[in-house]
């Protein structure tokens, strides 16, 4: 070959090779061997409504990354919208664009828990008025349904301490700062915790929301697998 010909040879070759990569990549995200997936939940859901279900799929999919942020939902939603995210974990009622997917998921009710070490004892949920509240903060579904609660059996709770997240009004109360609200399959997984039993406290209904027209194929093989489970 002539010598331009050799220097045409070094770029073809060069590009030849990033094809291939790029060819050998889209293979192994076709086949789930690479990829990321971009999870959302909200400060309304506790972590471990979807840390179940992403640890079956690491263990069929290693090689899948996971991008995980809690956020309100307002923030999550509207980085869906901008494709930053690939799924999101909420709870109903939700207001979404039409061309987004909801799927309903499951249910779980909130109660009232506190610390054993308070020794707190109470017959009736009016008596909570008596002691220091840690409430969900008013930008909340979970806090909205609670106050129609009461509202409908004519009480009134004031809030001592607001919270955004699950995860933090169970940090206070495992340190006996006050009684909590929070889903009961949190509670029940705390042996140091104690439930209040009252009748027909709200129940939640958790949905999954994303644009069918985006997934990646481990975003859709991860939503096929929930559904499964469902």
């Amino acid at each position: 070959p002539t010598t331009e010909a050799k220097e045409l040879y070094r770029y073809v070759s060069a590009a030849f090779s990033i094809l291939n990569e790029a060819e050998e990549h889209i293979k192994n995200l076709n086949n789930l061997n690479v990829g990321c997936i971009r999870i959302g939940i909200s400060d309304n859901l506790p972590a471990m409504y979807s840390t179940e279900i992403i640890t079956k799929f690491r263990d069929l999919y290693s090689g899948i990354k996971f991008e995980i942020i809690n956020e309100k939902s307002r923030d999550l939603l509207e980085k869906l919208e901008m494709r930053k995210l690939d799924l999101v974990f909420d709870v109903l009622p939700i207001s979404v664009k039409d061309d987004f997917v909801k799927e309903a998921l499951d249910s779980f009710q909130n109660c009232f828990v506190y610390n054993k070490e308070l020794k707190i004892n109470i017959d009736d949920i009016g008596e909570l008025k008596n002691y220091t509240l840690i409430l969900p903060d008013n930008n909340t579904v979970s806090r909205n349904r609670l106050d129609e609660y009461l509202k409908n059996r004519n009480i009134v709770l004031e809030s001592n301490i607001e919270v955004s997240s699950v995860e933090m009004i169970l940090e206070l109360v495992n340190k006996s700062i006050g009684i909590g609200y929070l889903p009961k399959k949190v509670a029940l997984d705390q042996p140091e915790l104690e439930i209040i039993e009252f009748t027909d406290l709200p129940t939640m209904d958790i949905c999954l929301i994303y644009h069918d027209d985006y997934l990646s194929v481990a975003a859709k093989k991860f939503i096929e697998l929930l559904m499964d489970r469902k």
